[in-house]
């Protein structure tokens, strides 16, 4: 783009100071300009967006920027699923594993069980394996469809 304005009209307003901000340092430092933002396009489309370019100084008040811009919405799609994945991982499956721990170690624990507290021990174990089996399975497809998406859209192209 050859004049900063147009770049400024189509940033989302609530990156538009951070971006600002990163244009101002770059121009009176000159050092190189790195920032990702959303964009919103005249469809009303919210884009993700990396620009990066590196300042030269023209004369007193001119510095001109050479570099690029590209849209990297697919990588920040992918991003939020790796995120959320992790989430799901360290929240969701924590709890049916820390009821598998407690139910092993109350199992461990006690001296002497009956026929029927060993049946209401191995259904809670069931119970919450099943849990844990449905959760991978829907996390593994969930995976497999983002990964098919991102391949699809050539995120890494």
């Amino acid at each position: 783009m050859s004049n900063m304005s147009e770049m400024n009209n189509v940033i989302h307003p609530e990156d538009l100071k951070s971006v600002e901000r990163k244009i101002s340092e770059s121009y009176y430092n000159l050092n190189p300009f790195r920032v990702e933002y959303r964009v919103v396009l005249p469809n009303n489309t919210i884009r993700w967006w990396f620009a990066k370019s590196n300042p030269e100084k023209i004369d007193a008040n001119t510095v001109a920027w050479y570099g690029t811009i590209q849209d990297i919405t697919a990588r920040k799609e992918y991003e939020n699923a790796m995120e959320q994945i992790s989430f799901d991982i360290s929240h969701v499956m924590r709890k049916p594993v820390s009821n598998l721990l407690g139910l092993v170690d109350i199992f461990k624990n006690e001296k002497e069980i009956t026929k029927n507290e060993m049946d209401e021990y191995v259904y809670y174990i069931q119970s919450v394996s099943s849990e844990l089996d449905e959760f991978t399975k829907q996390l593994n497809e969930t995976y497999h469809n983002k990964k098919t998406d991102i391949k699809n859209s050539n995120v890494f192209d």
